[in-house]
């Protein structure tokens, strides 16, 4: 054997050697970074965890949650938190709030695509998804309006942030209805809303069909 031939068998060897090692440092790196394991049920059992597992990573960090036991106060019109799941650089919160004023088919256009849960009209979009429900509990607020909010951020302290997010316009929007529509259900439940009971299992109708 020649002295190229040797030199072109090592240097080739070497080039192997190097490929291999690259390819396991890149396994190594790939599998180092932790995957985002979402519960069956978030949001204290309220939502599923399948739509709120396809907004999430799927990996970059542990999945954690908290959720906040809801409270009938119409009178305290102030954004309510009943949840936040979050994993790595993104969160999905779920909130209400009582208004006085039930949102107008032009002001749910705007917002989003129309979409409806029995007699509760919203909106749903790739980043939020909105329900407004009659709720007449015993109070001294007359004909209280709940409206139940679905948001996701790209990070939970940031909201400005949140149209930096890789959204799907075409799958997220009935991810998203589907969320608020879970959390509608168990809000109009738990404050005894007088439409609770009057609310369908299953998504939300969404788009034209909406508007009947």
């Amino acid at each position: 054997m020649t002295k190229g031939l040797r030199r072109r068998g090592r240097l080739v060897a070497a080039v192997g050697a190097a490929a291999l090692l690259l390819a396991g440092g890149s396994w190594w790196w790939t599998n180092r970074v932790p995957v985002v394991q979402v519960p069956d049920r978030v949001c204290g059992g309220v939502l599923s965890g399948t739509p709120v597992a396809a907004i999430l990573p799927k990996k970059g960090g542990e999945y954690e949650g908290t959720f906040v036991q809801p409270v009938y106060d119409p009178a305290e019109q102030k954004l309510k938190s009943l949840c936040s799941m979050m994993a790595a650089d993104r969160s999905i919160s779920a909130t209400y709030s009582w208004t006085s004023t039930m949102a107008s088919p032009d002001y749910l256009g705007k917002m989003g695509i129309p979409m409806r849960l029995g007699e509760a009209p919203g909106y749903t979009n790739p980043r939020e998804a909105a329900l407004f429900l009659v709720c007449y509990s015993p109070s001294n607020v007359p004909n209280p309006l709940l409206e139940v909010s679905v948001t996701r951020y790209r990070d939970l302290n940031s909201v400005k942030k949140k149209g930096q997010l890789e959204v799907d316009p075409q799958r997220d929007p009935a991810l998203m209805s589907e969320l608020a529509a879970d959390a509608a259900r168990y809000l109009a439940q738990q404050l005894k809303c007088e439409v609770a009971s009057r609310l369908p299992a299953g998504p939300p109708v969404i788009g034209a069909d909406a508007a009947g």
